[in-house]
């Protein structure tokens, strides 16, 4: 096979690698608050375009995303183990750490759901899988967990799979990054690829 159909077929190969991606972006796995009712688990839409998260679900905590949700590139969607105060003994709540203390979760620029079953503070394995049960991005925290004695959320370092890193802000930082995460490239044209590729198979030495 020659050079030129080799590169054809890397160049048309690409717009269909270079989906949107959606990811594990921070875990606060073991708030210091009392009880874990401000436990969060956050994704992050790191491709070019939005995706559509209807009936995407995770192992680890308990929760489907409702149909018709929409992730806009760039966006967070944070689920939360208690988004407002249910009537509880305890008062804490998501909102009541991160918004604006009037129990109306009215306030967030990203989008923010609940969840239950609670995380394990020693550590599991949490995984977000779309609604054909295929996995997105997992990771398995135990290790960091047993080296983490503040309690700090995880943050993710890079879009590298499983690279996570304790935290330095208390309660962690929902809806925002310490990081800069760097989303995938926009594809290629094939409009503007494939006239490249027949002017350079016509300049071929002869």
């Amino acid at each position: 096979m020659n050079r030129w159909w080799i590169a054809a077929m890397w160049v048309v190969s690409v717009p269909f690698a270079a989906r949107a991606e959606v990811i594990l972006s921070e875990i606060n796995y073991a708030p210091l608050t009392d009880g874990q009712d401000t436990e969060f688990v956050e994704i992050l839409n790191i491709g070019p375009g939005a995706v559509d998260l209807s009936g995407w679900y995770w192992d680890g905590i308990t929760l489907t995303i409702p149909g018709g949700t929409i992730l806009p590139a760039g966006a967070f969607l944070v689920a939360a183990f208690e988004l407002t105060d249910t009537g509880d003994a305890n008062v804490d709540s998501f909102e009541q750490a991160y918004g604006n203390g009037d129990g109306v979760a009215d306030e967030f620029a990203y989008a923010v759901l609940d969840y239950s079953g609670g995380l394990l503070d020693a550590g599991e394995s949490i995984a977000l899988r779309d609604a054909a049960d295929q996995i997105i991005d997992s990771f398995d925290y135990t290790a960091l967990a047993a080296v983490n004695p503040s309690r700090l959320s995880l943050e993710r370092r890079s879009i590298t799979p499983g690279d996570f890193v304790v935290g330095t802000v208390d309660g962690g930082t929902p809806g925002s990054s310490e990081f800069a995460l760097v989303g995938v490239p926009e594809p290629t044209s094939l409009a503007l690829v494939v006239p490249a590729l027949l002017l350079l198979r016509g300049r071929r030495p002869r």
